[in-house]
């Protein structure tokens, strides 16, 4: 768990559904460039390495995991549309790099929309780098746990 000021970074399991459901409900157009939970029931958080909710006031504001899926760990991150624009992406995005490093994940990927340019700097500044094109909408980044993030 990471507290600073008002923000509170916690680690949940799959018994917290709840806390996860009320921050896609309450998370606006954000879900319009996070589409992780469209295709996915809530069973998909067993194959999680970490779930993260992030707390402003004790209100949940940011969402992000690491997810084990065949050879790789992806990382999804999400913040509430009031809430954009804090700094609080870097928050989420750092304790979930952080947790990577103590499991010795090697190597974490994301996929982000190339319109989301907002998201694509944040990464960048993180130490991911662009890898390629899923498609014409979407690059897959990768950062290397051992040397750049």
């Amino acid at each position: 768990m990471v507290k600073t000021d008002q923000t509170e970074i916690r680690a949940v399991s799959e018994r917290d559904q709840e806390v996860i459901k009320k921050f896609l409900s309450e998370a606006g157009t954000s879900l319009q460039t996070f589409r992780y939970f469209e295709r996915r029931d809530f069973d998909v958080l067993k194959n999680h390495v970490v779930t993260a909710i992030l707390f402003f006031n004790g209100e949940p504001v940011g969402y992000g995991h690491l997810d084990a899926e065949k050879d790789r760990v992806w990382l999804g991150v999400a913040i509430g549309e009031g809430h954009l624009g804090k700094g609080l992406g870097s928050k989420v995005v750092s304790f979930l790099l952080n947790r990577a490093k103590a499991e010795h994940i090697k190597i974490v990927s994301l996929s982000v929309d190339v319109t989301n340019l907002a998201a694509i700097s944040l990464y960048k500044r993180l130490g991911f780098e662009v890898i390629r094109n899923l498609n014409e909408n979407v690059y897959l980044m990768e950062c290397k746990t051992d040397a750049q993030c």
